[in-house]
């Protein structure tokens, strides 16, 4: 799993990057959270790749086992706030 979230990050900041300004659209004006976009998609991208939803359930276990990964991971509606 290690292996396979360090494989998508880059994929999803390339992502990010390349179709930001078409695809994705901030709905704040902070420009450097401390969260980042780059972040989300990857999560995003972990979650659909092994079917897992982004719900109450495993928001808990994204903060529990990936916290060392992503420390600023916020609350879940904030996420999926975020995400949407």
């Amino acid at each position: 799993m290690e292996n396979q979230l360090i494989q998508i990050y880059p994929f999803a900041c390339q992502t990010y990057d390349t179709y930001s300004e078409t695809c994705f659209q901030r709905t704040s004006n902070n420009s450097e959270p401390l969260f980042t976009d780059q972040e989300l998609i990857t999560i995003w991208f972990f979650a659909h790749l092994n079917s897992l939803a982004l719900d109450e359930t495993n928001a808990h276990f994204y903060q529990n086992y990936w916290f060392d990964w992503f420390p600023r991971l916020p609350a879940h509606q904030m996420f999926v706030y975020r995400l949407n």
